[in-house]
């Protein structure tokens, strides 16, 4: 086999694995009680694979593990985990190799909840290729939509009284971003894409 086909295939694996860690780390730390097989359903891999990278983050010591009535386990993401989790959401954005659908898709069904809600009027907050994305699906909307490219929100907080809503489409710092958008408007009014894997519990944890 051709040596650069093999370098390849190992950053694919490598890709795969980091975001089926991401995605596994971001769920317990919403569900901390979900079982194994619960995971396995959720992240569609064997359980056996699951039980093998939970091991690995309660090792590298980004998962706790504490047991919990019913003989069950309850797994918590340290402070080295949400850590963690923000490193690996960096690495997947930038090299994921099915960005740009999950983009196209994630920001679709957004704007949809956007419409459900009679909200028109939409912010973009954040320049890059996320944002870039949430321009073009927009064409297919009838949502009037605005990019705000700084994330320097040392602005007034009236700046989003024009707005509905706002979407995070920063990828450099999307946990930031939101947690400053946070302080000066209702979080039920900023919407983040799944693929930025933005944390509302920490935040929470954190007041």
């Amino acid at each position: 086999m051709v040596p650069g086909y093999m370098a390849i295939l190992q950053e694919h694996k490598r890709t795969l694995e980091e975001k089926l860690i991401l995605n596994m780390i971001s769920q317990i730390e919403i569900t901390p009680e979900i079982s194994q097989r619960a995971l396995s359903a959720q992240l569609g891999v064997a359980i056996g694979l699951v039980n093998s990278y939970l091991k690995r983050c309660i090792q590298k010591g980004w998962i706790k593990i504490q047991h919990i009535p019913a003989k069950r386990y309850a797994y918590y993401l340290t402070p080295q985990g949400f850590i963690e989790k923000t490193k690996l959401t960096g690495q997947y954005l930038a090299s994921s190799f099915h960005f740009f659908k999950d983009a196209q898709n994630q920001l679709s069904e957004l704007y949809e909840q956007c419409v459900v809600r009679g909200w028109h009027h939409v912010l973009l907050v954040g320049k890059g290729e996320l944002a870039e994305i949430a321009l073009l699906v927009a064409k297919k909307t009838t949502l009037t939509i605005l990019l705000l490219e700084t994330t320097d929100f040392v602005m007034d907080a009236t700046v989003f009284q024009d707005f509905d809503c706002v979407v995070v489409t920063d990828t450099c710092a999307p946990q930031q971003t939101f947690e400053s958008l946070a302080a000066k408007m209702p979080e039920s009014k900023i919407l983040t894409p799944l693929l930025l894997h933005v944390s509302r519990t920490h935040r929470l944890q954190e007041q």
